[in-house]
This record gives structure tokens, sequence and C-alpha cells, in this order.
């Protein structure tokens, strides 16, 4: 039997997706050309996040990520975390807001990020997640943000993507490298996501779905 789509779904998607395209053009994420520019068109459509009634416009790149070639990485994960801590650590954890956005992409591959929306034409200029090699390229700049912590301010400290988890003994120490780090970010054009970091040192702190207590020296799921 075939679906009939939801017209008041589908509307509201379109009044969504309308939203959320004027503000990437403001946050020149994106840019507006002429239909005739256009080499490659790449499907979008909206989602709601799950919980907080907001929207994320989702870039359908998967016929161009088939012409890519496959590259490996290793990202750091929860067994890395094991090792570093200490029992009695002190924790601060960082989420990076729209961090992919931050990094441009070459002029010469815009052409294969463009996409249309009620008769208007618009490129991505800035990193899209959506692209299979972007998590390999966002990973090598954020090795070396990691390793100017660990060299320069002798912290112990991983990254998931933008999730970043840093460990000290010392909490008074810790507490004056925090304006530091921040500044460190910040220099870079990133902002944290306050709501969702936690910039005050804790033994106990949850990350990645990941419930972390340096006090008991023991990391499980959390339930949510």
């Amino acid at each position: 039997m075939r679906r009939i789509p939801d017209q008041k779904r589908t509307l509201q998607c379109g009044k969504q997706l309308e939203t959320l395209i004027e503000k990437e053009l403001q946050n020149k994420i994106i840019d507006e050309v002429k239909e005739s520019q256009i080499k490659w068109f790449n499907q979008i459509f909206a989602i709601p996040k799950r919980g907080n009634g907001k929207w994320r416009k989702i870039t359908d790149c998967s016929e161009l990520n088939d012409q890519l070639q496959e590259e490996h990485f290793k990202k750091e994960d929860i067994h890395v975390l094991r090792e570093l801590m200490k029992q009695n650590d002190w924790m601060i954890k960082i989420d990076i807001e729209s961090t992919y956005h931050h990094f441009p992409v070459n002029s010469n591959f815009r052409d294969f990020l463009e996409f249309k929306f009620k008769e208007r034409s618009f490129i991505i200029v800035a990193m899209h997640f959506g692209i299979k090699h972007a998590p390999l390229v966002f990973q090598k700049i954020m090795m070396k943000v990691m390793q100017f912590f660990r060299e320069t301010m002798q912290l112990r400290c991983i990254d998931y993507s933008d999730d970043l988890i840093f460990f000290n003994q010392d909490k008074e120490l810790f507490n004056q490298q925090i304006p530091a780090i921040r500044r460190k970010l910040n220099s870079l054009g990133w902002i944290i996501a306050e709501e969702q970091s936690c910039l005050i040192p804790n033994q106990q702190v949850e990350f990645l779905r990941w419930g972390i207590n340096s006090l008991e020296d023991r990391i499980q799921m959390t339930t949510e």
C-alpha cells in the first residue's frame, strides 16, 4: 500500500527548513548562488531534535560519498579515557558548538556541496559533517589542539569529535588553568556550549553517556 505523506508534517518541515537556511546564510555557512553555477544537487530535509523541540537541517550527501575514496581513522574512546583517568582526579568537560562550521571548504570542492530550496540555489562553504571525510579532517585539527594542552599545560585530556574532557589531580591548579583553556578555544573561533559543558572541577561527570566517578575509580554507562 502506498504511503500518503502527512501534509501537515511536510508543511512544518518546509517552514523549519526555510528558517534553518536563513540562519545558515547569516552565519556564513552557505552562500546563495545562481542555478547555472550548480554542478551537483544534494537533497535536504529537516528533522526534529530529540527532547528540545528544535529542528536540524540534514543535507543528504550519500550519493556524493559513494564517489569518495574510503579513509579510515581511529578515534579516542572510553578505553583511552580509562587509561588516562587516575583515582581522585578532578575533571571538566567541554562541548564545542557547531565545530565543523568553523572550517572553510576548499573552493575546488564546493561545487559538489550544493542544494536547492524553493527555486533558490545554495552552496555550502563551511565544512559539512555529512561528508564522510569531514570527521578525519576535523580529527587531524583536534589532535593539534589537544597536543597543545598536553605539552604546554601538562594536562591529561582526550576528545571525541567536539566533546573534550580534561583531568588534573590538583584542583587549585586546575581552576587556574581553566581560563587559559577557554582562551585557547576562543582564539580558534570556537564557541563553548555552556549548558552542555561542566567547567567547574568535579569528581563525577557524565561524558558521552558514560558516568565517570574518579572517587571510586569507576566508569559505567548511564541509564539514559
